[in-house]
């Protein structure tokens, strides 16, 4: 099944390449974080059997991986001219955000083993300035939080508006149970009348009577 989607995510450390491998994956694709792309023709040629059913992957690689600035050309160009439909997502970010961004984690960024951060990501840079030419589409996510990296990240691959609905989940709770884990807005409606005794609400079902009379 050469028709396969793949989609290669890479770019700078820090740019956000982990949040978009999770989008992918929400909206349906294979997804793999830091394979060796030494391994892809492999991964691709298994997944893509008669018997599989994957149509989607999204692979995670980058300078995390020591050969990958050297193999990668060479691997990308064989798939392609195999009838491999190979599609590259690079990130990319401001020196600055990079910086905030590492200096919040206080995670190690992978080329400043010995050297500053800064000193890493100038030279990441450079390193991956061919790769960024090649790519199919390139992405700055100076300004993205999680959430809006996640919703331009899906765009490129539902477009603006298919499959995106929004969906509103409402649960009636009681407070001496505590409040529900999974909520992301509460509404202390004590303060109304019990809708039982309200005569245009009685016989609807209890969870509508509450929405009726706080729209009423």
């Amino acid at each position: 099944m050469k028709n396969m989607q793949v989609v290669i995510i890479t770019g700078l450390s820090g740019s956000g390449k982990t949040t978009a491998l999770r989008a992918l994956e929400d909206i349906g694709f294979f997804c793999v974080d830091n394979l060796p792309v030494v391994l892809l023709p492999k991964f691709v040629q298994i997944q893509s059997g008669a018997a599989k059913k994957i149509s989607k992957v999204a692979i995670v690689m980058d300078l995390r991986e020591e050969s990958f600035l050297e193999e990668y050309p060479i691997v990308f160009q064989t798939l392609k001219e195999k009838g491999y439909t190979i599609e590259i997502l690079f990130l990319d970010a401001g020196d600055e955000s990079l910086m905030h961004r590492f200096s919040e984690t206080r995670r190690i960024h992978p080329l400043a083993v010995k050297g500053s951060v800064m000193e890493g990501i100038h030279m990441e840079r450079a390193k991956l300035e061919k790769l960024k030419e090649m790519a199919d589409h390139v992405l700055d996510t100076s300004s993205h939080n999680v959430h809006q990296l996640k919703d331009a990240v899906q765009r490129l691959y539902l477009g603006a508006t298919n499959g995106k609905r929004l969906v509103i989940h409402v649960t009636s709770f009681g407070y001496r149970y505590g409040l529900p884990a999974d909520a992301d807005m509460v509404f202390d409606v004590r303060f109304l009348k019990n809708p039982y005794f309200v005569k245009s609400l009685k016989d609807f079902d209890h969870l509508f009577r509450i929405i009726g009379r706080l729209i009423a």
